[in-house]
C-alpha cells in the first residue's frame, strides 16, 4: 500500500509493519538544493542512526538499495489529518523530542504537519529526517545557524500548540 507519493519520493507500507522509502529524484537537504537520491538516503539513514534509541522517532531497519531504505511503521495519524484538540502535554513532549534531536546533532528543517504524528496514546512521533542539518555540515559553521533552527523548531511547536488547543469539535444535530 502506498502511504505517500510526491514528485521526489515514494513511501510504501510493506508486510510486518515495515515502510520502504524510495527517493526518486534530487531534493533539498541541509539548506542545499539538488541533493542526489543516494545522498538523501545516506543523510536520512545517518539521522535515524544518530537518533536510534529515542522514543518518538521512527526506527531505521536497513538500507534496501542506494536510493531506498526500510524503517519501522509508526502506527499513528499525521498531525495534518488530526482534527481534534490535543493536550498541552503532547506539544511539551514534541519539544523534548526536538531538543533531543538537536542535542544529538540532528536539526530538522522540514516541519511539515505530515511528519509530526499523533499515536493512539496521544503521544508525538516524528518521521522523515531527509531535510536536516547535521552539527558537522558546512552550513552549521555559520554563527547562530543551529541556534536559530532550534529556536524555530520550538516556535513551530508552540504555534501548533495554539492551533490544536483551540480546536473545538462541533456536533451537527441530526434532523
Amino acid at each position: 500500500m502506498i502511504l505517500s507519493r510526491d514528485e521526489g519520493s515514494l513511501v510504501e507500507l510493506l508486510d510486518d509493519n515495515l515502510v520502504k522509502k524510495l527517493v526518486l529524484k534530487p531534493k533539498s537537504s541541509g539548506l542545499r538544493y539538488n541533493v542526489s537520491p543516494e545522498e538523501m538516503v545516506d543523510r536520512e539513514i545517518r539521522a535515524l542512526e544518530l537518533l536510534a534509541d529515542m522514543e518518538g522517532v521512527q526506527k531505521f531497519v536497513k538500507r534496501d538499495s542506494p536510493k531506498s531504505f526500510i524503517s519501522q511503521y509508526v502506527q499513528a495519524i499525521a498531525l495534518r489529518d488530526y482534527n481534534r484538540s490535543l493536550p498541552e502535554q503532547y506539544f511539551e513532549e514534541l519539544k523534548v523530542i526536538m531538543k533531543k534531536c538537536h542535542a544529538r546533532g540532528v536539526c530538522r528543517l522540514g516541519l511539515n504537519r505530515n511528519d509530526f504524528l499523533v499515536t493512539p496514546e496521544i503521544k508525538p512521533a516524528i518521521i522523515d529526517f531527509g531535510n536536516v542539518i547535521f552539527k558537522d555540515d558546512p552550513v552549521a559553521r555559520i554563527p547562530l545557524v543551529l541556534n536559530s533552527m532550534e529556536l524555530y523548531n520550538i516556535l513551530r511547536a508552540n504555534d501548533l500548540k495554539k492551533r490544536y488547543n483551540s480546536l473545538v469539535m462541533v456536533e451537527v444535530p441530526s434532523r
